[in-house]
């Protein structure tokens, strides 16, 4: 996946809004210290907030099966960074941000990570289920009912 700074999108849509861009369209991301491991980039910014270790470990997408997967990938901005200039901020300033404005509630959040890890664990659709590789579909209909579209739409 790829993330983005908040202050790197403000940026980008004020630079649309200021330029000679009129009828272009734009992919906004981060700049390439941004392209992430979904779990990694997840553990990464709670760590952040002080609940390391907070989120259960996933389970791996079965390589067989082309449903099993969402299909997230990496953005190229480089005709929206030429036009916008927009990408200021780094994976590690954004990660920089969140440490700042959490403050001294990592402290206490520490102590809070096992609780949340817990009852994240209590709430996995996975909980009783084998080991084995993730099903998400099935855990998106135990958790929320089919996702199939709706017949005649």
């Amino acid at each position: 996946m790829q993330t983005v700074d908040v202050r790197d999108v403000a940026a980008a849509f004020s630079a649309a809004a200021t330029k000679d861009v009129l009828g272009e369209t734009f992919v906004i991301g981060g700049d390439e210290s941004h392209r992430r491991v979904h779990g990694d980039a997840g553990e990464a910014m709670i760590a952040a907030m002080g609940l390391e270790g907070a989120i259960p470990v996933g389970r791996p997408g079965d390589p067989e099966d082309d449903t099993a997967w969402f299909a997230t990938d990496w953005m190229d901005t480089t005709r929206a960074q030429d036009a916008l200039r927009f990408q200021q901020h780094s994976w590690d300033d954004m990660i920089a941000e969140i440490r700042a404005r959490i403050g001294w509630k990592r402290y206490g959040l520490r102590f809070a990570a096992p609780f949340v890890r817990a009852a994240l664990e209590r709430r996995s659709p996975y909980r009783d289920a084998p080991a084995g590789y993730a099903d998400m579909w099935g855990g998106i209909r135990a958790g929320w009912g089919d996702p199939s579209p709706d017949p005649g739409r």
